[in-house]
């Protein structure tokens, strides 16, 4: 199985993306690795957001944990659990800033 999409945040506000005041970002999951990377290397949004929590529909079987890597966290185990007859796997609270790359694998 594999996914991709885009997540787009700004103040909200002000016309501060004119002045590359955003972040655009690409995820995408294949082969048990998601990876968020910065599509627009020139914009600088500085924001508190982070991610909360990662659900991956028809996951694959019998993934006992995940682990992230980023510049700011290093490496870390995460605890993942199915949900339903195992139709979503939850990852929760990865707690890495949307505003640095990351790659989350499941084990």
């Amino acid at each position: 199985n594999s996914a991709s999409g885009t997540l787009y945040t700004d103040d909200g506000y002000t016309y501060g993306y004119t002045k590359n005041d955003y972040l655009y970002i690409q995820f995408k999951f294949k082969d048990n690795t998601l990876t968020s990377s910065i599509i627009d290397k020139d914009a600088h949004y500085t924001t508190r957001e982070w991610l909360e929590r990662v659900v991956i529909i028809n996951p694959p079987k019998n993934i006992k944990h995940a682990e992230i890597k980023s510049k700011g966290l290093g490496k870390l185990h995460l605890q993942t659990s199915y949900t339903g007859e195992e139709r979503s796997l939850v990852i929760r609270k990865p707690s890495v800033s949307m505003q640095e790359e990351f790659i989350i694998t499941l084990v």
